[in-house]
């Protein structure tokens, strides 16, 4: 039943794409602004509207009754939780409670400031193709993000609009200002930084053929990396809660578990040859040096690293991005509408592969918060699924 609703959703995106974009060739302005806003309607109501979904619930929806909904116990309870590196969720969090005291309120405003970040960022970058890029976003970790990192994904979504600092008018200022309020969401923010200085510069394809040739070289080979990072990382940062935690991660079987060879992996390098044969096209824009040194980022983070199952999982977040910028940018350059057709056909049962995956996990099932809900049953029930 789950995977029905999931799939009925994609199918949804998929028929709104097929209808606004030019395979339609539909004319009408008008008629293509509202079916946009029946789209983001759509949205907000399927993925705003959610219940319990996913793993991450567990943690904050306690959380998010313990947070005040006064000013006076507001900075009475930061004060005793001492919540120092995420301190702009705790602020978000409380207004939001402000607003209403339902969690699933809190949800549906994350989402749709998320949303509408996504927007700006989609509408600046591919105009002509905004629900493609919501399409790859969902089919790209997008669910995860948005069910699992409600921190987290503040911080994504403030460097993918603080980009615009990089391709358009530069100011590292205004980049580090965005990046900075990322960080109060989540300290991983931190390594956007010096991103300012690496982004935006041109490399020849030369340059990353040898990094894609190196990354898998490594994994290959079984190359042992990221334990001797970590050591040298622990060796410089202070006692607290960052080194706690990177010492936890190091010690334990789960998250220091090394990747295996997989569909993901196969997604990775297919994409990467995808970027690699387009960069005659991609390399006529500026901009898309952007997205192509991001994914090359995340290639690295995914492949060199492929020992630290922690780095893997959560590093990729960081640049997963690139990919849903970059497909559709790829897409443009595509002017045969028989192309065009071939690629939303095997794009959607890509997608729908993948979505099937999702769903035959347990945590996944889709719940719609207008429903009865209650947390104690569903937290056993997610228990029992350990």
């Amino acid at each position: 039943m789950s995977f029905v609703s999931y799939f009925s959703f994609y199918f949804f995106i998929f028929f709104s794409i097929f209808c606004i974009n030019d395979i339609r060739n539909i004319k009408s302005t008008v008629t293509k602004y509202y079916l946009f806003l029946v789209f983001i309607f759509v949205c907000l109501i399927y993925i705003g509207f959610r219940g319990f979904v996913f793993t991450d619930w567990i943690n904050y929806y306690p959380r998010f009754e313990r947070c005040p909904a006064n000013i006076s116990d507001f900075i009475y309870y930061v004060q005793n939780n001492k919540f120092l590196t995420d301190l702009g969720f705790e602020v978000f969090q409380f207004i939001c409670k402000l607003i209403s005291p339902s969690f699933f309120t809190f949800q549906f405003i994350c989402f749709t400031i998320d949303f509408f970040i996504l927007y700006l960022v989609f509408k600046d970058l591919n105009k002509d193709n905004i629900i493609l890029c919501f399409l790859c976003f969902f089919a790209f970790k997008g669910f995860e993000i948005e069910f699992n990192l409600l921190r987290n994904s503040k911080s994504i979504m403030l460097f993918l609009f603080s980009l615009r600092y990089i391709y358009g008018k530069k100011s590292f200022a205004k980049y580090c200002l965005m990046n900075i309020i990322g960080c109060l969401f989540h300290i991983s923010s931190l390594i956007y930084i010096p991103m300012f200085f690496l982004l935006g510069k041109k490399f020849n394809r030369l340059f990353y053929i040898c990094i894609f040739i190196f990354s898998i070289l490594i994994m290959l080979s079984r190359i042992s990396i990221s334990k001797k990072v970590i050591e040298l990382i622990c060796s410089f940062i202070p006692e607290g809660k960052i080194l706690q935690k990177l010492l936890t991660y190091s010690q334990s079987e789960v998250y220091s578990a090394s990747s295996v060879f997989s569909a993901i992996t196969l997604e990775r390098i297919l994409i990467f040859i995808l970027i690699l044969y387009m960069y005659p096209y991609l390399k006529l824009d500026k901009k898309n040096f952007i997205f192509i040194n991001m994914y090359a980022l995340y290639f690295i983070v995914c492949f060199v690293f492929w020992d630290f199952y922690v780095i893997v999982q959560r590093g990729s977040f960081l640049f997963i991005g690139s990919i849903w910028i970059l497909v559709p940018r790829m897409f443009s350059y595509i002017k045969n509408k028989s192309y065009k057709m071939l690629f939303y056909i095997l794009f959607f049962w890509y997608a729908l592969y993948k979505l099937y995956n999702d769903c035959s996990n347990p945590w996944f099932e889709y719940q719609f918060c207008l429903f009865d809900l209650d947390y104690d049953s569903k937290l056993i029930k997610v228990k029992n699924f350990n």
